[in-house]
């Protein structure tokens, strides 16, 4: 068995979403009887692809499932697609016979995840074999004894980095891992790098219970309800706080080994709160999670977000109290003193008049340590980092206004109202409503009387 270079392993692979057993022949057998598949091998002539056949066909709502997974990719954004291609083992095609799914095409892990070990007893060294996260979640020193490069700060912080990754870009898509474990997921002992394996296995939205030694999320203890998301964000940040300080026991401990700058920034404080959760729904998103960790970990944004890396300085020339003047934009390399632009002189060589009001605002305003504006939106939740990380992008300066347009006179005030009394209007004189009233009623009155008389002879 040789290790293969790294290929895309999704859109690496050509030759539909399913194929009949015959088309991926067998090659180098890699595993026997191990989990879910009687057999994993890779196919030959197809270097860098491999064949995992199950132990029984899989059940109609099995293929659903499977065939969703596979054609999950196609609706992701091009950043997304890009790290599953590097590091995940996503499935590309299902293998059927006599119309059943019996397995599933998968990329193999790139050499780069392969090492020499040397093994415990006999000192011997095997040939590369997978360097699963197992071997980097311990000391220093059992990793050295073991032949391994025993892995520097910046590897763990990679390693731990990449994790949220992967888990921030499974839980964008609704992936449920679940099989989040020491074995299935490899790393790089030169970079920290890490690949998930077994990805065949996801559900989306959910997935059946399954066991997790080492891992166990204690929400979720038992098979009592499916697993979801929210136990996906414990057991990729117990993962992470593992790797970063290679303890591999009690989370609370291995959360202890955390240096103190990192256990009192946002990170620090988003991750006890994932581990020390009673209820799924207190968990922080591992979105969440990342860009805390970002910001903690990586310089630039850890500038970006508190402001100092707003360098340079500000010319200040004919600024008045009231408004006008001119602001020259930040400049990178300010030097102590400029050099007077064209126009800016006198003929005498005199520094030229400034406008009226505004010759005592001149000079340079340092902006070094000034927080910048926020924008008033969160990062969006889950974004894949730019690699390498580098330097945020400068904020666009808002538009200066024309120091030539005449100012706007202020608004005139409002007409003044008449006085509004405090107590309350008199009615009108009641006599004089009841004088009106009874008029017409008498004159009513005397006509009926008239006609009564007349009609009934009535003295």
């Amino acid at each position: 068995m040789t290790t293969q270079s790294a290929v895309n392993t999704w859109t690496g692979w050509t030759s539909g979403t399913v194929v009949r057993l015959p088309e991926v022949p067998e090659g180098a057998t890699l595993a026997e009887a191990k989990g879910e598949s009687r057999k994993v091998y890779e196919i030959d002539g197809r270097p860098g692809w491999l064949a995992k056949l199950y132990r029984q066909p899989l059940t109609a709502p099995e293929e659903d499932r499977l065939e969703a997974l596979i054609a999950l990719p196609s609706g992701m954004p091009e950043t997304d697609v890009a790290l599953l291609d590097r590091q995940t083992a996503w499935p590309v095609a299902r293998i059927v016979d006599a119309g059943r799914t019996v397995g599933v095409v998968m990329a193999r892990a790139p050499g780069k995840f392969f090492a020499t070990i040397r093994k415990r007893f006999s000192g011997d060294s095997s040939g590369p074999e997978p360097l699963p996260l197992d071997w980097l979640i311990a000391t220093n020193e059992s990793i050295a004894k073991r032949g391994l490069r025993a892995p520097d700060a910046a590897t763990r912080t990679r390693a731990g980095w990449e994790l949220l990754r992967i888990g921030a870009l499974f839980e964008r898509h609704h992936v449920v891992y679940a099989d989040w474990s020491y074995s299935n997921a490899f790393w790089d002992q030169d970079t920290g790098e890490v690949f998930v394996i077994d990805m065949d296995t996801c559900g989306i939205h959910r997935r059946e219970w399954i066991e997790s030694p080492g891992g166990e999320d204690p929400l979720f203890q038992d098979n009592s309800r499916p697993l979801t998301a929210y136990s996906d964000r414990y057991k990729v940040a117990l993962l992470a706080v593992r790797c970063l300080t290679g303890h591999r026991d009690d989370p609370h401990a291995a959360y202890g080994r955390l240096d103190p700058s990192v256990r009192e920034s946002g990170f620090g404080t988003e991750l006890h709160r994932m581990l020390t959760a009673t209820d799924p729904t207190d968990r922080p998103g591992l979105g969440e999670l990342l860009t805390a960790f970002e910001v903690c970990h990586v310089p630039q944004r850890r500038r970006a977000a508190d402001g100092s890396n707003v360098t340079g300085e500000v010319r200040v020339r004919g600024r008045a109290s009231r408004g006008g003047g001119r602001v020259d934009e930040p400049r990178e390399d300010a030097p102590g003193v400029e050099e007077p632009r064209g126009g800016e002189r006198d003929d005498g060589g005199g520094a030229a008049s400034a406008p009226p009001g505004a010759a005592n605002v001149t000079g340079w305003v340092p902006l070094r340590g000034r927080a910048r504006r926020s924008s008033g939106t969160p990062p969006a939740a889950g974004a894949r980092p730019q690699e390498p990380i580098g330097d945020q992008p400068r904020e666009t300066a808002p538009p200066r206004p024309d120091p030539r347009a005449r100012p706007r006179p202020a608004p005139a005030p409002p007409p003044d109202w008449p006085p509004v009394s405090v107590t309350r209007p008199r009615a009108p004189a009641r006599r004089w409503r009841l004088r009106r009233v009874a008029a017409p009623v008498a004159a009513g009155l005397v006509a009926a009387y008239l006609i009564a008389h007349h009609l009934l002879g009535w003295v």
